[in-house]
């Protein structure tokens, strides 16, 4: 639940509507072994970017911004390279680690 008394979508929840979504089927028909299934790297990162951190649409600018640096079509840079270009991110040395490692206050 929000802050604001809301009701918040859990990771268990956006996995199985995309289970569902992407199965065809009910809700109410989904499977564990669906919904394991899609707990991926790139599914949870969709997630977060949703529900958690207010920046829905951030995995897809991403996936647009690496098929422009890679000369291609957006639809053949994969979600599994998405979501490793934000890992290569936090590794050390990485843009958004150095980043959060040099912070300074105005």
């Amino acid at each position: 639940q929000r802050s604001n008394g809301k009701w918040r979508q859990g990771g268990f929840e956006f996995l199985k509507a995309l289970a569902a979504k992407e199965e065809g089927i009910g809700e109410d028909d989904v499977t564990e072994a669906m919904v394991s299934g899609r707990c991926t790297a790139a599914n949870k990162l969709k997630y977060w970017f949703k529900h958690k951190m207010n920046s829905d649409g951030e995995f897809e600018f991403r996936r647009t911004e690496l098929a422009f640096l890679k000369d291609v079509a957006p639809a053949q840079v994969t979600d599994n390279e998405v979501a490793s270009s934000y890992m290569q991110c936090l590794q050390i040395g990485g843009c958004t680690r150095e980043y959060l490692r040099l912070p300074q206050l105005g």
